[in-house]
């Protein structure tokens, strides 16, 4: 078995478009993900599997393996970070290299208990992969160390008795992680996906406004944006001066005025996305008022 190397559509293979990545003395090779001109996996040169990193020939090899490790693989790569195992004193350690490979990043979770790790993927600084926690494989996710890990087979209903995560993507807004697992009633292996929100962001006065620069023309008109941002710059001059009541008062005023406007000028889904944020904002100033104290509505 040989790594190698394809460029170009099935289409138009040829001998010519296959690169043989295999480096001098290795007895096997096994090339497992790419990204960006480069390409992760393991190269067996006698005395066990080693990590390693090519650059789109043989000659490009780098041993990646750790110098306590006994053997090691890459198993998914993104942006300048790779992921796989290594084996440490016979235990099989999830792993993280990032940059040139020079930095080796243990993220086996025997410190917390867990028995083996291995991590499958890898996209922007997220990890995912299962580690072995009460003698059973649990899917989870890291953010580049071992304290980071969560544990997502805590999610999954009682059916499944074990579960492992291969894949991990974020779209900015959510991480999409997806794996497998055994379902013991249906007496199966199933595909899951675990959708993971990203945390909320405080809402600020000068998010709003940021938002409301943000959409475009034939969205939100230039003379709506300038009426709809005075609306919010009063709101932040108010609640500068610990005036909250006055505060909240303006912004009930900006919802109102989206509300006149949706469906006319705004769209629903951009009207719906403005009169939440606002809101949101409303909700936090009303949290600073003083105990007992109430705010009366715009009339």
């Amino acid at each position: 078995m040989c790594a190698g190397l394809w460029t170009g559509s099935p289409e138009s293979w040829s001998p010519e478009s296959w690169e043989y990545l295999s480096p001098d003395g290795a007895t096997e090779s096994e090339a497992y993900c790419v990204y960006d001109g480069q390409q992760g996996g393991w190269v067996n040169l006698g005395g066990g599997r080693h990590a390693g990193l090519w650059t789109g020939s043989a000659e490009s090899w780098i041993d990646l393996n750790p110098a306590d490790a006994s053997q090691s693989s890459v198993l998914g790569m993104h942006d300048g970070q790779l992921v796989g195992n290594a084996y440490v004193g016979g235990v099989q350690h999830a792993s993280l290299w990032t940059g040139s490979g020079d930095l080796w990043v243990d993220l086996n979770l025997n410190p917390a208990g867990a028995g083996q790790s291995i991590a499958w993927s890898v996209y922007d600084g997220q990890q995912a992969g299962h580690a072995y926690v009460d003698d059973v494989w649990h899917a989870g996710v890291w953010t580049g160390s071992a304290e980071s890990w969560v544990d997502l087979h805590e999610f999954l209903p009682s059916e499944f008795t074990w579960s492992a995560a291969r894949g991990i993507w974020n779209d900015g807004v959510s991480t999409y992680v997806a794996g497998l697992g055994y379902n013991a009633t249906a007496g199966r292996e199933e595909a899951l996906m675990w959708v993971i929100p990203e945390p909320a962001t405080r809402p600020t006065l000068d998010g709003l406004i940021e938002l409301i620069n943000q959409l475009d023309d034939d969205v939100l008109s230039d003379e709506l944006k300038t009426s709809l941002i005075a609306k919010v710059g009063a709101a932040r001059r108010q609640s500068t001066k610990e005036n909250i009541r006055a505060g909240v008062n303006i912004l009930e005023a900006f919802q109102a005025q989206v509300e006149a406007q949706r469906g006319k000028k705004i769209a629903d889904e951009t009207a719906a996305l403005l009169i939440e944020y606002a809101e949101n904002l409303i909700t936090q100033l009303l949290a600073e008022l003083p105990e007992g104290e109430i705010c009366l509505s715009w009339p």
